[in-house]
């Protein structure tokens, strides 16, 4: 129930139950493993009419990386786990195994736009034109909410087609939701090195914070009492929810087993990484006593304590589509 506890999600759904609707969202990010156990049977499909055009008969979503509505949603040499994660805490699947989602009446719909660092080939380093293609998919298609756990600083001309799209999904009656960051400043005013982040900023958007570090400070400081970690903060950040050691679905992909805990495996390399690895029983897969990985322990599904305003967001995404679930109207 963790740490959908910590905002009386587990209260409120024994008194009135996940809905009966199953609102469609749209979850924009840099990597998916659809086959997740807890994220397989809960993808939206796209109908066999392919919605008058608009998308492939029998796909779950589009990745904007390969061209492709078929998977794999992930980069060949980008970790999956970030979107894995994402999506899990949106709607994973009631069924008594792994987490259950903030909205288990969820369908999610799968948009991959970018591989993480680099941007998509073709779009001047940068990825927003597949978030800005990825926000038109999501609101041709029937999603309600869109989920964006991600933020960039870039300039005004670069960002306004993004805009243009998220205005475009507001004007449709289509919720916008985007991390404000990990970065210990206003939104509203400039970072350390003069920049502001986006999409959060933007009055559109549902621009969410995080809260809740392992110290039970929102922010850590130097000796010169300077803020040096933490979250977004101020008047612009409209809402905040946990955001650390959130326990959520993950993915070692595209790395095998056997590269776990190697350099061939960089995202899974360092044992602080793999000390936050669980398999599908809940045990984690570093012995601590041994102080090695025990590849025994490893299953098919794994899990992941994630942090930031990344896993801070789709808790707020799901919880929009948990109203929607009792309230299509809204």
């Amino acid at each position: 129930i963790y740490p959908q506890s910590l905002i009386n999600w587990d209260t409120a759904i024994q008194e009135y139950g996940f809905g009966e609707h199953n609102p469609i969202i749209a979850v924009i990010d840099s990597g998916f493993d659809i086959e997740h156990q807890d994220l397989v049977n809960k993808l939206w499909t796209c109908p066999a009419d392919g919605n008058g055009g608009e998308c492939e008969p029998g796909t779950y979503g589009y990745s904007y990386w390969h061209n492709s509505p078929n998977p794999p949603f992930y980069h060949p040499t980008y970790p999956a786990f970030h979107g894995t994660a994402t999506a899990s805490l949106i709607g994973s699947e009631n069924n008594g195994q792994g987490i259950v989602g903030v909205c288990p009446n969820c369908k999610l719909m799968i948009l991959h736009s970018h591989p993480g660092q680099g941007g998509n080939p073709g779009i001047d380093g940068s990825h927003l034109d597949g978030v800005e293609q990825a926000i038109y998919f999501a609101v041709a298609n029937g999603a309600r909410v869109i989920s964006l756990s991600d933020s960039w600083t870039v300039s005004d001309e670069t960002n306004l087609p993004v805009l243009q799209a998220i205005q475009y999904a507001r004007n449709n009656n289509v919720l916008f939701v985007s991390a404000a960051g990990n970065f210990p400043n206003r939104l509203s005013e400039p970072n350390y090195v003069g920049n502001y982040y986006y999409p959060a900023l933007w009055s559109e958007v549902l621009a969410v914070g995080a809260w809740q570090l392992p110290s039970g400070d929102i922010f850590a400081s130097n000796n010169n009492s300077t803020i040096t970690g933490g979250n977004a903060y101020g008047v612009d950040v409209d809402v905040s929810a946990p955001g650390i050691f959130v326990l959520s679905a993950t993915s070692i992909l595209p790395c095998t087993v056997d590269q776990l805990g190697t350099e061939e495996c960089p995202n899974w390399y360092q044992d602080y990484d793999l000390k936050l690895l669980y398999n599908s029983e809940g045990i984690m897969i570093f012995d601590t006593d041994s102080n090695e990985l025990d590849y025994s322990r490893i299953t098919d599904s794994l899990y992941y304590n994630f942090s930031g305003s990344s896993a801070a967001t789709p808790l707020v995404s799901g919880l929009a589509g948990l109203l929607l679930s009792h309230n299509m109207n809204l």
